[in-house]
Formats: structure tokens, sequence, C-alpha cells
């Protein structure tokens, strides 16, 4: 047997006894999907505490504002190894610890992304409401989490970045729809529709009295995005398409 059969092999024996395992559970001995829309992610939720956080994430880092992670850092705990940002929060950005994203990096190193991985894709990865994302939370110096922070990962496939603004849309619809305030923002010097219209919104809530809520939506070119290089030719993935959700505590001034 080749190596490259071998593994294949392997993670599909992984694969087949994770299912098996969950089948063969009575129904009520079975742990419910986790709901992405249940108001914390995988056990996280404001309050918490630095040292007390839920397992299951890895990759700590400094956050950067939804930007590619900073500073490598062994856990939540060191949150003040990273600069506080201009409220005074340490943000904190890491991963979920999953399996299946290293099935899948197996297939793909293996079979190639075509054959090897796209198929799982919705099931594996840091995702929110199902879009890639940069995930971070926000201690304040006594290292109590006072935010929660998503926004779609720049680095994300062309096809999942050009739809990623619409996480901000799921995201309002499954918490009180009818209670959100939005206003259309202008575009900033340079900035261009795409065809004859843009997308540029903030949004605001207070979620059942406790927790604030906003997002952020943009389809738009960027200043210096045409769609075009300088030859005319149509270039794919020229413009900006992302979100942001942010849950905060009331005490957290944000603007």
């Amino acid at each position: 047997m080749t190596t490259a059969a071998h593994r294949f092999g392997l993670a599909l024996a992984a694969a087949a006894l994770g299912f098996a395992a969950a089948i063969a559970l009575p129904a009520a001995a079975q742990v419910a999907t986790p709901n992405p829309f249940d108001g914390n992610i995988r056990g996280l939720k404001l309050g918490l505490s630095a040292t007390a956080m839920p397992p299951g994430f890895i990759n700590f880092a400094c956050g950067s504002n939804g930007a590619p992670p900073l500073q490598k850092i062994k856990g939540f705990a060191d949150f003040k190894t990273c600069k506080p940002e201009s409220h005074g929060l340490y943000e904190v950005a890491f991963e979920y610890d999953n399996i299946g994203d290293r099935i899948v990096d197996m297939f793909v190193e293996d079979f190639g992304a075509a054959e090897g991985g796209l198929w799982l894709d919705r099931y594996v990865g840091t995702k929110v409401a199902g879009h890639p994302v940069v995930l971070s939370v926000l201690f304040d110096d006594a290292g109590i989490v006072q935010g929660i922070r998503a926004v779609t990962d720049s680095r994300a496939r062309l096809d999942q970045r050009r739809i990623s603004n619409i996480m901000a849309v799921l995201l309002r619809n499954q918490y009180d729809p009818a209670n959100w305030t939005c206003q259309t923002l202008p575009l900033a010097a340079g900035e261009q529709p795409i065809g004859n219209s843009y997308v540029k919104e903030r949004c605001e809530t207070v979620y059942r009295n406790d927790r604030r809520m906003i997002t952020l939506r943009n389809f738009f070119r960027k200043a210096g995005q045409t769609g075009a290089n300088d030859l005319g030719q149509f270039v794919d993935g020229d413009f900006e398409s992302s979100a942001r959700w942010e849950v905060w505590s009331l005490s957290v001034s944000i603007n």
C-alpha cells in the first residue's frame, strides 16, 4: 500500500469511527449539535475568567482587531502580553481545535483540494454561521471577558470571501431581528460601488438587556481596486467583502 493510500485509509477510518460512535449512543446520551447562534461560542461567553476558560482552543495569539493574529502566546491567561486596545481591553485570538481540520489537511496534501477536502469544508475550521473567521475574546485588567469578536477571515478562499458579508445578516436574523438599528455608511475617499451598488452597513442592538451586539457588513471596491489589471483584463476577487460581529458587556464604552 502506498503512503498516500495508507494515510487516506487512516483518515477514513478515523472519520468512520467518529460517525459510528455517534450513532451507537442511545438518543438520550447523544450530545446535541451546538447551535451556532446560541449566544456563545463553544462555551465562550461574557464574564468568564482568563484562568477558567473552556477547553478546545489552540493557536493563541495577540489579536489585531480582526486582522491576522500577531504575537503567539501560550493561552488565554497570557492576555497581558498583548497591547491593550484604546478602551483598555486585551484581545486574544485563537482557533478551534478540530480533528476534522487535520483529516482534511491529510486529504488535501495527498489528493489535492478538489478531491481531498472541499466536501468536508463546511464541518471544519474556525467558523461562525458557516463563515471562516478570525475569532477573539477581549479581557479587562482583571482577566474577565468583556467582549467577543468574530471578523470574516481575509485569508479565506475566494469562493468563501465572496459571500463573507452575508455573515452579518445571518447573525442579525438570529438575535431578535426586529430590534436592530442599522445605518448605511458613506463610501470613503477612493472606495467605489461594485456595478451600481455597494453595501457598507453598521447595525447595533442590546440583546436581552445584558449585552450589546454590533455588526458591520461591507461589499464594495476599496481604493485602488478596479476589477481589472493594467491590460484591462478582469481580476476576480478585486473587492472588499467582509463582516464583523462583536458582543460587548454593557459596562464597556464602544463607539
